[in-house]
């Protein structure tokens, strides 16, 4: 809960930042696959390559990472056609 309100928070007043507001979306992403709810975490991991995609160059590694963490959640929800 204190992770979403941090994002909600960075996206309201810092909105500009965009690596950062990928970053909590990152970590926001990290903490529901700990706890096992790989479904929200899929559609938080979803939001963090968006941004990252949208505002960083296409070889950055944080998209690599972001997109190996999303297939890890793929693979724990058995969706191995991803």
């Amino acid at each position: 809960q204190i992770l979403e309100e941090g994002l909600e928070e960075l996206t309201q007043y810092d909105n500009k930042n965009y690596t950062k507001i990928a970053e909590a979306f990152k970590s926001l992403g990290e903490v529901y696959k700990e706890q096992g709810n790989f479904k929200k975490a899929k559609e938080i991991f979803e939001k963090s390559l968006i941004v990252y995609k949208k505002y960083l160059p296409e070889n950055r590694s944080a998209i690599a990472q972001t997109i190996m963490h999303l297939g890890n959640i793929y693979r724990l929800l058995g969706n191995y056609n991803e």
